[in-house]
């Protein structure tokens, strides 16, 4: 029995060099002892870690979430296979033990093996084996997929079971980004804000446990947003607006497309890769950046940060800040774990799927009873603004595919989602930065109107889904009116002549205006060519057909959300399942322990 003082867990997903390490492992022909670039970033980290997580008053533990062979684990569990059968056929799994066995020995001599759990795909067949049977055959579409592809949100599944497995045991379950604790600059982690973090976020966990009044939370911590309102020169200016928000800036930066068609020319990665980290910075214009997020430009000067109401992107989607962040602390109390499950059966990258989306769908469903607490300041909303935690964010390479095929696609897509969740756009406001306070709290007797809550509400209801094809057409019919909205607010995002990304993907101008050299055959041209192309922006988007090569992935994404529900209905068996194990089998347990030797 693990008898070690334990105040909270952190989880993280873990793939810094992931892909790279794979193909170094092959290509030594599987040796035990070659250099892992991945795993020399987790060895740097260890002495800082056993000072964060051994700090008198507030130990913790770490799960570290390694997804190298998800994809063929899920495989090898749809065709009965035992998890300890799916090494001999698949390399990546053989890859992920071997790293996994050598990270273990790392700690053990560190004498961090209880303090550190690393864990792979493989360590979840203890609960994962037992979803694959025949009386759970309804949960499988949801938790394995229908073909094992790698989902969006499929991380999460591991994240899920760790919080399922800690229920009951008090002990919160953080959850953070792997580029908020390990970091390429060596930074220690008491700098990055982390130590202060894991302090205030134990003291806003134990607030709301005290609060008899409060049976379902959601909360998390912020990025750094303090460096924007201190004075820098202008080449970190970029640097601070990527530490600042959740959502990134890239698609407001402004257009130079002859700069644009060099650097796509260019033969050397090396030279390519420089060119567009020169390239983003000089492409800055604070005032589009504004725009974009819906700050108010003449406070930004003053270096004050406030959020026009109703502007920008808090418009249609994540309030910059004061939404949640799935990868700053992110804590979900044991009702909101219970209530609703991940969002892991979407197919597509959705933005906000897991946190803003994730929050507002417990709102408008009425699972929390208070908005604000009566806690010390910084520490009462659902976003603490007294824990501040600074992510440290990877350089965009190939820019024009990145925003276009990629990060704008998926923006629209959780645009999409708020819509169908929260119509009502006022509640991501707080009460005391709305002027017209009598909308905000009406807006508060109007919970649950949105298509989604409110289908979801009425299932629960009933114990099951029957208006499908009626909520399928409903869906539809939003989603076009909201695409129609950020067609028009993202294609004005320009400043004079200067126009930026979003604007030419919003008026569907990408194709006809940038070099084809900028995209290759993996980029999907039904995304990066954006939003109805050859249609005039006056030309209003009304019809599901106005929508052309878009039509499919939102009705992929229509289809997902309907899933969603299904998934809520049998949500309740795969607790069951998750908690039916024997607590300390599982690598996340509190009381598990690990083996001496090679593995675990």
């Amino acid at each position: 029995m693990n008898t070690l003082p334990t105040s909270y867990v952190l989880y993280s997903h873990f793939f810094f060099f992931e892909k790279q390490d794979f193909e170094t492992f092959v290509k030594s022909a599987e040796s035990q002892t070659v250099e892992l670039k991945g795993l020399e970033v987790l060895r740097r980290y260890l002495p800082e870690l056993r000072r964060l997580l051994t700090a008198p008053g507030s130990e913790g533990y770490l799960v570290i979430y390694y997804a190298c062979g998800l994809k063929q684990f899920l495989e090898g569990v749809q065709k009965g296979m035992r998890s300890r059968e799916m090494p001999d056929k698949y390399p990546e799994l053989r890859f992920a033990k071997a790293f996994s066995e050598r990270f273990n020995r790392l700690l053990v001599s560190a004498q961090l093996g209880e303090r550190i759990r690393f864990i792979t795909s493989l360590d979840l067949g203890v609960v994962l084996d037992r979803v694959n049977v025949p009386s759970a055959e309804a949960l499988q579409h949801f938790v394995l997929g229908d073909k094992p592809d790698m989902r969006y949100d499929i991380p999460k599944i591991p994240e899920a079971i760790l919080r399922l497995r800690l229920l009951g045991s008090g002990a919160p379950v953080f959850r953070v980004d792997q580029d908020v604790i390990f970091r390429e600059d060596d930074q220690r982690l008491d700098e990055t804000g982390l130590f202060s973090a894991v302090g205030s976020c134990l003291k806003a966990y134990e607030g709301r446990l005290r609060d008899t009044n409060v049976s379902t939370f959601v909360f998390s911590a912020s990025y750094n947003t303090r460096v924007l309102t201190e004075l820098q020169p202008k080449t970190e200016r970029f640097a601070a607006w990527g530490w600042a928000f959740a959502t990134r800036m890239h698609p407001a930066l402004v257009v130079r497309l002859d700069e644009i068609e060099r650097i796509c020319k260019l033969e050397k990665k090396s030279e390519k890769d420089a060119a567009w980290s020169t390239y983003v910075e000089s492409a800055l214009n604070d005032k589009l950046i504004c725009q974009w997020y819906g700050l108010n430009e003449s406070r930004f000067r003053k270096r004050e940060l406030q959020v026009d109401f109703l502007k920008g992107l808090v418009e249609v989607g994540a309030h910059p800040t004061t939404s949640v962040i799935s990868g700053a602390f992110l804590c979900l109390s044991d009702g909101a774990i219970l209530d609703l499950p991940p969002f892991s059966n979407f197919r597509r990258n959705v933005m906000w799927i897991d946190d803003h989306l994730k929050y507002s769908l417990h709102r408008e469903m009425q699972h929390f009873t208070s908005d604000k607490l009566d806690l010390r300041p910084g520490l009462s909303y659902s976003r603490l603004d007294a824990a501040m935690v600074t992510k440290a964010r990877p350089n965009v390479v190939d820019l024009p595919a990145y925003v276009f095929a990629s990060y704008l696609p998926t923006l629209l897509w959780g645009t999409i989602m708020d819509d169908w969740i929260a119509p009502n756009p006022v509640l991501k406001f707080r009460l005391e930065d709305v002027k017209d306070k009598t909308s905000w709290k009406e807006a508060q007797t109007r919970l649950g109107t949105g298509l989604l809550p409110q289908a979801m509400l009425r299932a629960l209801r009933e114990g099951r889904f029957t208006q499908e094809d009626q909520l399928r057409g409903s869906l539809m019919e939003r989603a076009v009116k909201r695409i129609q909205k950020v067609r028009e607010l993202w294609s004005s995002l320009r400043d004079g002549s200067e126009r930026t990304f979003a604007s030419y993907w919003a008026a569907g101008e990408v194709a006809k205006s940038f070099p084809q050299g900028c995209f290759s055959d993996a980029h999907d041209r039904r995304l990066w060519s954006g939003i109805a192309p050859g249609r005039e922006v006056k030309d209003v988007l009304s019809r599901t057909a106005d929508l052309g090569d878009l039509l499919d992935p939102v009705l992929d994404l229509v289809t997902d959300a309907v899933d969603y529900i299904k998934w809520t209905l049998v949500w309740p068996q795969f607790v069951q399942i998750v908690r039916s194990v024997r607590q300390g089998e599982f690598a996340g347990d509190i009381s598990w322990q690990p083996r001496r030797g090679n593995a675990k």
